[in-house]
Parts: structure tokens; sequence; C-alpha cells
């Protein structure tokens, strides 16, 4: 495994998967609200809900996603120190690599502008687009 741990790993995964379905759940498992797993269970079971209602990516496509994400953080290749997940207008480099394993179109409107994430410290921090504040992940 790279750098990150594997909850890191899927704390941010679970963050860009709830970004594709447009799903706010995922808030839900922010340090403050984190401390059962009835709030994780919840989040996830909104994300589903969403991606069963085809208001958002197609179960499949987001397993896709989820597994080939999780890969490259859990490389060597991704280095958090120096890498950050983000979106300018169009998805980075390793999310754009995702995106294409999973059938998704990598375009400017897959995921929100100028939204990033970054890995410091054990944790996780991201931003939901411009103008949005930073949010402890974990």
């Amino acid at each position: 495994m790279g750098n990150l741990t594997q909850r890191q790993i899927e704390v941010a995964v679970g963050w860009w998967c709830s970004l594709l379905n447009g799903a706010q759940a995922f808030s839900a498992l922010r340090p403050e609200e984190r401390n059962d797993r009835e709030n994780e269970s919840t989040a996830l079971a909104e994300i589903k809900a969403t991606v069963a209602s085809g208001d958002g990516i197609d179960a499949l496509r987001l397993t896709l996603f989820r597994e080939k994400l999780s890969a490259i953080l859990a490389s060597n290749e991704f280095r958090p120190e120096h890498d950050l997940l983000h979106v300018d207008y169009s998805p980075e480099w390793f999310l754009a690599q995702a995106l294409e394993a999973a059938g998704i179109p990598v375009g400017t409107t897959t995921l929100p502008w100028k939204t990033s994430m970054m890995f410091r410290d054990g944790g996780v921090v991201a931003s939901r687009g411009e103008g949005s504040p930073v949010e402890t992940l974990l």
C-alpha cells in the first residue's frame, strides 16, 4: 500500500462517490458525527438510495469508480505529500483515470468545479467547489 491508511482511502473515495451522485449524505461522516456506526450506515444507505433512484451514477459504474480510485490511492504512484485530488473545470489525472475505468464521462459537468481534497497528518480535508469552506473529513 502507498502512504495513505485504509481509513483515509475509504473516507476519500466515499466522499468523491457522494459527489458523483449529487448526494450530500457523506457529510454524516464528519468527525463530530462519526461517534457510532449508525451514522455511517445511514449515510451509505442514502448514497445507495440516490443511486437506486436513477438520479446519479448506476451502481456498477459507481463500484468500478470506487475500486479504481481506491487502487490509485493505495498505490505508490499517488504521493499524498505532493498530489491532491481536485477538479478545476475538469477532473485531474487521478480522478480522470478512475472515471474512465468506470465508463463515466470525464467532462466539465461530471464533478463540481473547483473541488479539492488533500491528505495531511493522517487526515483528509476537502472543499466542495468554489467558495466552499474546507471540511475536515477525517
